[in-house]
């Protein structure tokens, strides 16, 4: 070999070692996402517990995006292999911004996911294989450090992240806490039967023993926690996929099939009666809860009939649920579900929520693509693994279909490297091969750059938004209402659509007598999130402004939400007594006094005593 050949063949191997490099960094990127995201909360941030996982995921996700450019700047040539499920993953998102554009969809955090988990799947793909066991042994190691995190919160060590429950480790409520260690536990518990899974050329699991133990502790400390987070969805969840790992490992069905039939029917007899005994005590265990879903499972299905085809676009449920809850009561005053109606952001029912803001048309789409999932084949070297990652995707569905997981970024990032990795496994696959030349390079990195600057920018600007959001709501917590709208003034572009926010800053308007700019604000809010809070508010100024007719429209439709909420007819009895409607007001006035709420408190009793005033007046 002469020298110009060696110094060739070491700048080769350079090369070569800066492609490993880079794959590397991009799957520690995935890693500190997969272990960070669920553990991380700010109090800087209106919401930390929700906009600091996104803001951070986003973060992230832009330095990852960064990489995979200086792989692509690397070769002069790039071989794609595309299989089934990038190609559906791709219609279905693709669907689902285009139906969210064209249904006037606004920039919410759900969506800003939702790209942000574009990326990352493609970082997941073009990762190597042999790199997928530390994804998944950071998911078992996050698991472990989320028990931790809960329990010290359970002994006073550390602070709950809600003021009425003692355990939400980084999560904004138990329920999200128990869906995500829900989420992880099929993994977990089979990753514990390592000698059962065999990754071709890799040799992190040549010793196994290391992977058995963290997965045992997860098991034993998931097992220890999930019960105190009361959270009846997590819990089936967790069953049902237990049940499915324990009928692979140990081949339940073959031996059934040995059994007699007379032992068959016994078994399955027995089984269905221990189910409906389940189901029925978990029923049982918060009545209330489960009839508060059966009634926005019901609502929704006249949302779904009212937009059957294209729903009301990505996002939108929170824009259009409300109404059409109140439109349920106006046609069914005598509701027994009255009792249990309130504020509703999410229908504790994921492929119901999806059909609602897709239609019938992405419901197609996401069933093909589940499809190809499901048929990826379970053989080979890797069946074990798959299999895993299959069981990993259902117990996700499990829990949605009582609770809202799209709503949780880690279990989102949990579901999207299960598909990366199963993905990898498609048979079915297309490639396609093109070369890079210098032009192509420079044009794409000339966009990157472009892309780049204005997403970093606008991921600042997000970030300042929700720490603008926060201290306007402290500031307001102290009755400093001056200083609390110079904040929100300063945050109106960023969050502008959302809801919440608007809610807020317009209640904060009406209490500062602001009126008129108050009614703007919170016409926008109805707009986004039509809720109680705000319909009162707005009604509010309204009264304050000498627009009776509109206040009561406003009392009315706040009243319709929620026939049960003591406040909203509190508020209609006295604009009716102060506009000299008098029977109106006492017929109020005589409702409220003979009715026992849910919850006694000296609100209640106050409300009481100024419906007898009202009464001894008339």
């Amino acid at each position: 070999m002469t020298h110009i050949d060696s110094i060739t063949y070491c700048f080769k191997q350079k090369k070569t070692s800066l492609n490993e490099v880079v794959n590397y960094i991009i799957t520690a990127f995935i890693i500190i996402q997969v272990i960070f995201l669920p553990v991380f909360t700010t109090d800087e941030f209106m919401l930390g517990a929700v906009s600091g996982k996104t803001s951070v995921f986003l973060i992230s996700i832009l330095i990852t995006f960064f990489l995979i450019l200086i792989k692509f700047l690397y070769k002069k040539s790039i071989t794609l292999a595309i299989c089934n499920v990038d190609i559906f993953l791709i219609i279905t998102v693709c669907y689902v911004f285009i139906n969210c554009i064209i249904k006037d969809g606004a920039v919410t955090n759900r969506v800003l996911e939702l790209l942000g988990l574009c990326f990352l799947y493609l970082s997941l793909r073009v990762i190597k294989h042999k790199q997928f066991i530390l994804i998944l042994t950071a998911i078992i190691f996050s698991s472990i450090i989320q028990c931790i995190y809960g329990n010290l919160q359970l002994w006073d060590i550390l602070k709950s992240q809600h003021n009425q429950f003692s355990l939400t480790g980084g999560f904004f409520n138990p329920g999200p806490y128990a869906g995500y260690l829900a989420s992880s536990f099929p993994i977990i518990l089979g990753l514990y039967f390592t000698k059962d899974l065999k990754i071709k050329e890799n040799a992190l699991l040549e010793n196994s023993n290391a992977l058995r133990s963290m997965s045992l502790l997860a098991i034993i400390l998931i097992f220890i926690t999930l019960p105190v987070t009361e959270s009846r969805a997590a819990w089936f969840s967790v069953i049902c996929t237990s049940i499915i790992i324990f009928s692979f490992k140990f081949s339940l069905l073959k031996r059934l099939k040995d059994l007699h039939p007379i032992k068959i029917k016994t078994l399955l007899i027995s089984v269905i009666i221990v189910l409906i005994i389940g189901c029925f005590a978990m029923y049982k265990y918060k009545v209330d809860s489960a009839k508060g879903r059966l009634l926005v499972w019901k609502v929704t299905l006249g949302m779904i009939e009212k937009n059957p085809i294209s729903g009301v676009g990505f996002d939108r449920f929170k824009s259009f649920y409300m109404n059409e809850q109140a439109e349920y009561f106006a046609q069914n005053p005598q509701s027994s579900s009255i009792a249990v109606a309130g504020d509703v952001e999410y229908c504790f029912n994921e492929p119901l929520q999806f059909i609602a803001e897709n239609g019938l048309i992405g419901l197609i789409f996401i069933s093909v693509l589940a499809f190809h999932l499901i048929k990826i084949p379970s053989n080979g070297l890797n069946r074990y693994l798959i299999f895993i990652l299959k069981t990993g995707l259902f117990g996700i569905l499990i829990f949605g279909l009582f609770s809202y997981p799209s709503q949780i970024l880690p279990i989102k990032v949990n579901a999207v490297c299960y598909m990366g990795l199963l993905a990898f496994f498609d048979l079915k696959r297309w490639t396609i091969e093109f070369k890079i030349n210098n032009i192509l390079k420079c044009t794409v990195l000339f966009f990157s750059i472009l892309v780049f600057s204005l997403s970093f920018k606008y991921i600042s600007s997000y970030i300042e938004a929700w720490k603008n959001w926060n201290k306007a709501y402290q500031f307001y917590s102290i009755d400093d209402y001056d200083k609390s709208l110079e904040y929100y003034s300063k945050t109106n572009f960023i969050l502008a659509r959302n809801g919440d926010f608007l809610t807020n800053y317009g209640k904060t308007l009406v209490v500062s007598t602001q009126y008129d700019t108050a009614i703007l604000v919170l016409s926008d809010a109805i707009k986004e999130y039509p809720n109680i809070v705000a319909f009162t508010a707005i009604g509010d100024s309204y009264k304050a402004t000498k627009r009776y007719v509109l206040a009561e429209q406003a009392y009315l439709t706040a009243y319709r939400m929620n026939p049960n909420r003591f406040y909203t007819r509190y508020l209609l009895a006295k604009l009716y007594d102060e506009t000299n409607q008098y029977e109106k007001a006492i017929n109020i006035a005589y409702g409220l006094l003979n009715e026992k709420p849910k919850v006694e408190s000296t609100a209640v009793n106050e409300i009481k005593e100024e419906m007898r005033n009202i009464l001894n007046k008339k």
